[in-house]
């Protein structure tokens, strides 16, 4: 996602500058670390956008570090790629500055890039962060928007950390689960109908909803479940089957 700028240098000035961007994009040696971090610091956003991409690449342990590090003093364009870089990382230790990204910033482009930022980490530290944001601003769907995102593993989580389990709640976990079945027909339908048995009556009620709205389709993954399934989910397989 590096983010292009509307030139106004003369030409010869404009294929230089392109020219050090390239240079930049084709450096694939760790030794050469310490050369492109030089970049970050540049008054050329351009050559920064270029590096952080660049050093992610190269070593993103350091990375992690030095881009973090400029984050405060860096301009909106580059800071919305320190972001995405970051989030690309997938790395839990980021789950508190991607959080405070979300909540320092006033323009909706950046608390946007957060929480595509944040969903992307497979942790279920990401849950409290975003509901804190939905609390806070329950009338930006821009949360609701990036939901469907998270993974299925998230959505009993998302219920336990919500604050008050309203009806726009229930319908932004629903986006969730209905994006997962969308993307993917009979492993989708597996999951939710592993969240059928969840002790979490919300989340298990809504689970219910979807199989019944798409009953003939869950038949074939709920027989493959039943195989090993038990307990609850057991008997909410047999349920269906009946």
């Amino acid at each position: 996602m590096i983010f292009t700028f509307k030139s106004t240098r003369a030409e010869s000035n404009t294929t230089v500058h392109n020219n050090i961007v390239s240079v930049l994009s084709e450096i694939k040696n760790s030794k050469d670390y310490n050369f492109v971090k030089k970049y970050l610091t540049d008054k050329n956003d351009e050559f920064k956008i270029a590096s952080i991409y660049v050093l992610s690449g190269l070593d993103k342990t350091l990375a992690n570090y030095d881009l973090k590090n400029i984050y405060a003093r860096s301009s909106f364009e580059v800071k919305m790629n320190i972001i995405y870089a970051i989030g690309e990382m997938r790395l839990s230790e980021n789950i508190g500055f991607l959080s405070d990204c979300l909540n320092s910033s006033g323009k909706m482009n950046v608390s946007s890039e957060a929480i595509a930022a944040l969903i992307k980490i497979d942790d279920k530290n990401v849950i409290k962060p975003l509901i804190n944001y939905f609390n806070k601003f329950p009338d930006n769907n821009i949360l609701i928007k990036k939901l469907p995102l998270l993974g299925v593993n998230l959505i009993e989580p998302l219920f336990l950390n919500l604050q008050e389990k309203d009806e726009k709640s229930y319908i932004a976990t629903k986006i969730i689960a209905q994006e997962i079945v969308n993307n993917n027909t009979k492993d989708g339908l597996k999951e939710i109908i592993k969240l059928s048995a969840s002790e979490i009556e919300p989340v298990s009620r809504l689970a219910k909803e979807m199989i019944n709205d798409r009953k003939d389709d869950a038949i074939v993954p709920a027989v493959e479940l039943f195989i090993t399934a038990n307990g609850r989910l057991r008997e909410e397989i047999h349920y269906l089957l009946s």
